[in-house]
């Protein structure tokens, strides 16, 4: 099952992800990826909706693009 909701925080030093199947159950929980990988890791995942705390806003309109 495909993840459909993508979860951003910030954390020291890098970002923490949360990822979720659309009945919101946790598949993989990363909690540190540094700032320059979070591009990299995200690549080549499919769509999907994006939530983040307010000051990981950036990486949200980053990912959009």
């Amino acid at each position: 099952m495909a993840v459909t909701v993508l979860g951003i925080g910030l954390v020291k030093n890098g970002v923490a992800l949360n990822e979720a199947i659309h009945k919101g159950n946790i598949v993989l929980c990363k909690p540190k990826i540094s700032r320059a990988k979070l591009l990299e890791t995200l690549a080549y995942k499919p769509p999907c909706l994006i939530g983040s705390c307010s000051s990981a806003y950036f990486w949200v309109r980053t990912l959009k693009k």
